[in-house]
């Protein structure tokens, strides 16, 4: 789920070349990497999703908090909030998250 606003961006823009302007900096194939968002997850309005370098995973059933900057990995069935993302707490303890798991995997 996306709250209105969100921004994903998966790519990078390289600052050490020599002898260049950055504005003339040309990207090169990988320098984007992947946004991975996994299921059951809730992303607040205007969060922004930073993929920088290395790419980035939202773990899944995690919340994203509204207006947080997210460039860290976040893990499975966590609630991230704030300027750097930072976790507040887990959903679930992992017991239920099993449980929790189990009880989507039988529904029918």
């Amino acid at each position: 789920m996306f709250g209105p606003g969100v921004n994903i961006h998966g790519g990078n823009h390289r600052t050490n070349t020599v002898g260049q302007y950055m504005k003339d900096i040309k990207k090169n194939f990988g320098d984007d990497k992947d946004v991975i968002i996994e299921d059951d997850v809730w992303i607040g309005a205007n969060a922004i999703i930073l993929g920088g370098r290395n790419g980035i995973s939202i773990g899944e059933g995690s919340v994203i908090g509204a207006g947080s900057i997210v460039t860290k990995d976040v893990p499975p069935y966590c609630i991230v909030s704030g300027n750097p993302a930072k976790i507040i707490r887990k959903r679930f303890d992992e017991s239920t998250i099993i449980m929790h798991k189990f009880l989507l995997n039988n529904k029918k």
